[in-house]
Formats: C-alpha cells, structure tokens, sequence
C-alpha cells in the first residue's frame, strides 16, 4: 500500500469513473486500475464494482476512502511542514477568482502562513470567463468560478468544491431576518443592491416590474454598508455569505431563497489539464476542499 493508490481510490470515489480519475491525476486509466486491483488483494475487500458506466463504490470501499482521505490529510500536513524548510520556500500561487469566494482563499492563506511562512498569494477578482482565460493562458494557476456550464473546454479541469443555492443577505433588524425561507413573492418592491453577475440578474429578471433595485455595484462595502443600515437586502450564495458573517458577525444574516431555478451555483476549482499542479498548488487546493466543507457544515 502507498500514498498514490490511496489518492487513486479517492479520486475514482470522487469521480466515478477509473478514466476520469486518470485525467485528473495525469495517469493512464490502466494505470489506476491495477493499483486498484493491487490494493483490493492486498487488503481482500472490493473497492468498487466496475461496469460499462463508471466504478461503484461499495460499502467496504466506502470505509476505507474515508481512511485514506484522512491519511493523505495528514500527509498533506507533513508536506507541508516538510516544505517550509525546503521545497516550497517564496512559493507563489497565482489564483484567478470570481468575488464570492475570496474570504475563503485568505482563510486557506492564513492557515498555509502558519505552515509555509514564505508563501505568497497573488488573487485577481474577475468575472467568469476572465477567470477561465487566465487559466487556459498560464496567467494563474488555480480558477474559482460559480458555473460549470460556462466552462467548457477541453484544456481545463473542473473540480466541483461545494454545492451552493441562492440566499438573501439582509440586516439584522430586517423583517425578513427570522424566516425560515424566503420565496420570489417576498423579493416583490423589496429594495435590492446586487452585484452585476448573470445568476443575480436572472432573478431580476423575474422579479419583472416587481424588481426594486436600488444600485448595483462590484464595490462590495457599498453592498453591505446598505444592507447592514437596513437601506436594502442584497443576493448571492450561501458560500459567500460564509465569508461575509465571519467578518461582520451578526450583522448580516442570510435568509435561504426557495426559488426553481436551472442556475449551477456550484462553486468549481478551475486548473490547467495540460499542466500538472506544482506542489503549493496541491497544497492550496487540498486546504481550500477542507475548509470549504468545514464551514458550510458549521
């Protein structure tokens, strides 16, 4: 057993299938399946049942991925105290990232300083297709973007890091602030600051003549200095609320939006396929998996 089988069954778990797995981890997909094969007979339990449509997991398998993505977690924490004394000394990531997850990429900082002093973040906040252009250009090294969907080409890989829905942001003294859920008959004549983005504006959109929307900016402490003086509620997703209660604590809340939507407010990981991840890269996109699902569960 060793740390590429375990990282090779956690990425067939995560994907579905052996040769999807392989793209992501720059393997043939022959590969993976005999160090799958290698590790089944070594531990004598089944991983995953193959077909024409992808690899099961099994109950067993299923055990031991939880196993090995805790092992490979703490052998992540080992490069990187390993990688402030050596390889990963003045490291730099150049990450290109739509706004809402940017509290997140400071966090993921934050925690990597305390193990690599040296390491250094570049961040660009930029809309979506500017993102997947500074990727498939080697402007960056690592992409957030909200949608899969504006995302397809065949030179880039997208890891989907959380699901998201849409939530109304609002002061704490707002009305709305102790509803369980909000629907698109509250949004009617509420005053509304949003950010231009696609997936606002199809709300918006409709909402009709009932839409009351007082500005829009990409000037984030004018959205919430409306917001926290009750002036007008705001939009956006669960995740990028996260990041904004951590900071304002009780100031704003966020009130989920039950709406019918198409949208894929999912928020995806954006890398170069033809590229592999130099290992401050790896160690980023690991700490940002982890911290993301550490939050969304609080």
């Amino acid at each position: 057993m060793n740390f590429d089988q375990l990282e090779m069954i956690t990425e067939v778990a995560r994907t579905g299938t052996v040769s999807e797995a392989a793209a992501q981890l720059h393997l043939s997909a022959a590969a993976i399946s005999r160090a799958i094969t290698r590790l089944e007979q070594e531990l004598g339990v089944q991983l995953f049942v193959h077909s024409r449509t992808g690899a099961a997991i099994t109950e067993e398998g299923r055990r031991i991925v939880r196993l090995a993505e805790r092992i490979l977690g703490e052998a992540e924490e080992l490069l990187a105290e390993a990688g402030r004394c050596q390889k990963l000394v003045n490291a730099k990531v150049r990450i290109s990232t739509v706004p809402a997850p940017t509290w997140l990429l400071v966090h993921a900082l934050l925690e990597l300083r305390e193990d690599i002093p040296s390491l250094e973040l570049e961040i660009g906040e930029k809309g979506t297709q500017e993102v997947i252009e500074d990727i498939r250009q080697g402007k960056a090294d690592i992409g957030l973007i909200v949608s899969e969907a504006d995302a397809k080409y065949p030179d880039i890989r997208l890891e989907k890091i959380a699901d998201g829905q849409m939530a109304l942001g609002v002061g704490r003294e707002h009305p709305l602030v102790s509803r369980a859920s909000v629907t698109m008959k509250d949004l009617e004549q509420l005053p509304l600051v949003i950010y231009p983005d696609k997936h606002l504006e199809a709300i918006i959109a409709a909402l009709g003549p009932a839409a009351k929307v007082l500005f829009r900016t990409n000037n984030r402490d004018a959205l919430l200095l409306a917001v926290r003086r009750n002036m007008a509620a705001t939009l956006g997703t669960d995740y990028s609320f996260r990041g904004i209660q951590e900071e304002a604590g009780s100031d704003i809340i966020a009130v989920p939006l039950s709406i019918q939507t198409d949208s894929d407010l999912s928020l995806w990981l954006v890398r170069p396929r033809d590229r592999k991840p130099s290992q401050a890269v790896r160690l980023l996109a690991g700490r940002l998996r982890r911290l993301l699902k550490k939050r969304m569960q609080e």
